[in-house]
């Protein structure tokens, strides 16, 4: 019943043909993808190895370390998406992730960050 074209008939290679054109095409289309992830996966590293912007500082303030760390002789926690600071007696000083730490609550009230609500009123 499964009788194979004699090899002069039209058409006998085409399923063959047709396969391997396929497969060539997966193939091809694998490789692209394969190369388009790398140069994403590429790009990302340069990103991340690459320094960050310096951003400037206004006095008496540092950057927040990495780490999470209080740093020595900057006790005041500046929130810039707030613009509060938080002296370590405020009752949200542990709960604060900082930015940006001061040296004083004068350098943070320069800067432009104020005193959170609560810690100005008297009760």
């Amino acid at each position: 019943a499964d009788e194979a074209l004699p090899e002069n008939t039209p058409g006998a290679d085409a399923g063959v043909v047709d396969q391997n054109e396929v497969v060539a095409d997966a193939v091809a289309e694998e490789l692209e993808d394969a190369a388009e992830a790398q140069a994403i996966a590429d790009i990302a590293e340069t990103e991340l190895a690459e320094e960050p912007a310096a951003v400037e500082l206004p006095e008496g303030a540092i950057a927040a370390p990495a780490d999470g760390s209080v740093p020595e002789g900057y006790p005041i926690k500046g929130n810039q998406s707030s613009m509060k600071y938080h002296t370590p007696d405020s009752r949200y000083y542990d709960i604060t992730i900082a930015e940006v730490y001061f040296d004083t609550a004068e350098h943070a009230e320069a800067a432009g960050y104020e005193a959170p609500a609560a810690a100005t009123e008297e009760s």
